[in-house]
């Protein structure tokens, strides 16, 4: 029963409407409907209550009644229904919804969409001004209503509804609410696209703004503060451009220390230098900080004047240092000229037990103590130390990561001459490098050539069935004999189609057994035959329970599959057969259908006039015509063929490997006219063909 000052906040300025001065309390209703104290922080849309416009107390405030019976417990319930039947919903900003009014309060009316509330603010009714009085006599209790959905805060359980957006005149709410609740939908749509308008246009100032202001990574602007919010600021900038940008300065962007609330380091008007950190041309937005000119951590929350004074400087060697970050990142990511069989020269960076660093200008690698020597190198620091100019030989490269493979020990003459004389092979690295690659090329040659003679004596054709003798077998692979000097390679996942671990593997394939596989691969680029035994499995995991059942039945197996593949083959065929058949009598049909129509169909009086036009210039189907190009798009090119008349030569239809320009003169076939369309199709491919065929004949 206490009198009530009411305010509102209207485009970032704080209106208060007149009540009673002796009121002790002041309370502002926000967007839920609940009453908050002054000087509380409000949602989005409000601003803080601050004290130079009305100096207030709030009191403590006595739960009701109603509340004080309820139990936190069943609070939560009640929350977790109203979220969960929100949920349901499944609304959307820009819907339009239905609801009985179930409750008329002076903030708004209350409406029940199928067990979920929503509130119709009063400012959201109608483009007029509404009263409590006005919006009795619009709504009653269990009138339904139509409205849009404005915002939907599931976790809140809150939804914003609108019937002005819904007016097609101010005032129609007051006036005839059922002809707004009529025409809901189509000023729904109506209202959808001025937003995204709206929308796109603030993002195309904002561009456009920050396009003019010329404003880049690294400048130091100067600004005040518009408004706080907890996490963060809203800052006017101004500089050497015209006008001004806002943007905000981020509670994260502000110290190097902790900071969880901005509201305490700003006031509104406060003048603030901020480092612009990057800059986003698409959505015309900054990323501002002021940690980033901090002498020292924390210095923005004992001093900001000190930190504003050296802005400038601080800002200068920011943007040095960027700009050789930038550089270190170019140089890093462009690719190196280096490819495998190159000697490159570097320099030892450092040097463990495992391995080295060495710097080769333009790129850092690492080399293992493996590739320092034929002898074995317990410790790589023991023969490489720091500082020290070395060659090694390029195993690898890769090109996306940069990341180089090197070996000093495919440059020794012999075994052990980095750990006997380490300038000797440096100094004969080339001619090494050069006769090792000779040599190691010559022998996979060979190999292949090898591979190839006895693969062909043996007969070996993919999908054939060998047996053969396990040599060795580890955790992913088993190596065989199959004779005649020809080894097979049996790997891990080949086994069964079932999961096979590393142990299973070395227990089920030992030294000297005989198995039978499958020929999986004969491909030139593996010096083994691929061999595959889950392929001879009945059923998944045999060769895990079984695998003398597998062999025993292998000839069989290979059989069924043979002739399984041979069906599959053959209704390959036939099915391949039918489909042309079909397509071809489908066509033949239409094309009958069509000639068909032509014939009975009486061209009208333009078609007649666009025949003749086509027959002066003279394009028919199987002409060649001459023309120029109009225009280039990106599916293809317009071809002027004189006297207005243009024609469409889609890109499938160039015989051209250099793109073609406005103002090329063309010779093209003509594929097809349409004179009811007046349209006609163009191509240069198909003149490749008509000249190799001769004599040719075009209908």
């Amino acid at each position: 029963q206490q009198p009530i000052t009411m305010l509102h906040a209207c485009n970032g300025r704080l209106l208060a409407k007149n009540g009673p001065q002796q009121s002790p309390v002041l309370r502002v209703h926000a967007c839920g409907g609940r009453p908050v104290s002054a000087g509380l922080r409000l949602s989005s849309a409000y601003l803080m209550c601050k004290a130079q416009y009305q100096e207030v107390e709030a009191p403590e405030q006595q739960p009701s009644r109603a509340k004080a019976s309820a139990s936190p417990t069943q609070q939560g319930v009640v929350d977790k229904v109203k979220v969960a039947r929100l949920r349901a919903l499944g609304l959307q900003p820009g819907d339009i919804v239905q609801g009985a009014v179930i409750g008329i309060q002076s903030y708004g009316v209350f409406l029940n969409l199928d067990g979920a509330t929503a509130l119709l603010n009063v400012w959201q009714i109608s483009h007029d001004t509404v009263t409590e009085k006005d919006m009795h006599a619009i709504f009653k209790i269990g009138d339904t209503v139509k409205a849009l959905v404005l915002s939907v805060d599931v976790k809140a359980a809150k939804v914003d509804l609108s019937t002005k957006v819904l007016e097609a005149t101010p005032g129609d709410m007051m006036r005839n609410k059922k002809l707004v609740f009529d025409g809901a939908e189509r000023m729904a749509d109506e209202y959808s696209r001025r937003e995204v308008a709206r929308q796109d246009g603030q993002v195309e100032a904002k561009k456009q703004r920050l396009l003019d202001s010329g404003i880049q990574a690294g400048d130091v602007l100067q600004g005040n503060v518009l408004w706080t919010q907890t996490f963060g600021a809203f800052l006017e900038l101004s500089g050497n451009f015209q006008g001004s940008v806002q943007s905000l300065l981020h509670i994260s962007n502000i110290s190097h220390t902790l900071v969880k609330d901005a509201n305490p380091l700003f006031e509104i008007g406060d003048a603030v230098k901020v480092l612009v950190m990057s800059t986003d041309l698409k959505a015309g937005t900054l990323v501002l900080s002021t940690k980033l000119l901090e002498p020292s951590p924390g210095d923005m929350l004992r001093d900001k004047q000190l930190v504003f004074d050296k802005a400038e400087e601080r800002g200068a060697a920011w943007r040095a240092a960027a700009l050789a970050a930038s550089e270190r990142r170019r140089k890093r990511n462009a690719p190196v000229e280096i490819k495998a069989g190159d000697v490159v020269q570097g320099t030892v960076v450092w040097s463990r037990g495992f391995g080295a660093l060495i710097d080769l200008g333009r790129v850092q690698t690492f080399m293992h103590v493996r590739h320092i020597s034929h002898a074995h190198v317990s410790d790589a620091s023991t023969v490489l130390f720091p500082g020290e100019k070395i060659k090694a030989l390029v195993l690898y490269n890769n090109l996306e990561t940069n990341m180089l493979e090197l070996s000093t020990k495919r440059l020794e003459a012999s075994p052990g001459d980095m750990l006997r004389d380490k300038q000797f092979v440096f100094d004969h690295a080339e001619e090494t490098a050069l006769a090792t690659g000779i040599k190691e090329g010559a022998a996979a040659v060979k190999r292949k050539e090898e591979k190839a003679k006895r693969v062909l004596a043996m007969g070996l054709k993919e999908g054939a069935l060998v047996q053969a003798t396990v040599l060795s077998t580890s955790f992913a692979q088993t190596i065989l004999d199959l004779g005649g000097g020809l080894e097979g390679l049996l790997l891990v996942h080949r086994v069964s189609e079932d999961f096979v671990e590393g142990k299973q593997m070395v227990s089920l394939f030992k030294k000297g057994d005989s198995i039978k596989a499958i020929v999986y691969s004969l491909d030139s680029q593996h010096e083994r035959v691929m061999l595959s035994t889950k392929h001879l499995e009945a059923t998944p995991g045999d060769m895990r329970r079984d695998p003398q059942m597998v062999y025993a039945g292998a000839e069989a197996k290979v059989a069924a599959c043979e002739l399984k593949h041979k069906n599959i083959l053959y209704q390959k065929n036939v099915r391949k057969d039918l489909r042309r058949k079909t397509v071809l009598l489908a066509v033949q049909k239409d094309n009958a259908a069509s000639q068909a129509v032509n014939q009975d169909r009486v061209p009208d009086e333009k078609e007649l006039q666009n025949r003749q036009r086509l027959e002066a210039l003279g394009i028919k189907e199987g002409a060649l015509v001459s023309g120029s190009v109009q225009s280039v798009q990106a599916d293809g090119v317009t071809v002027d063929l004189g006297d207005g008349m243009t024609g469409r030569l889609h890109h499938s239809h160039i015989d051209s490997e250099e793109p073609l320009k406005t103002g090329d003169q063309l010779q093209v076939l003509v594929l097809a006219c349409n004179a009811k369309r007046m349209t006609v199709q163009l191509g240069t491919k198909q003149l490749k063909a008509i000249a190799v065929r001769t004599p040719v004949t075009v209908t």
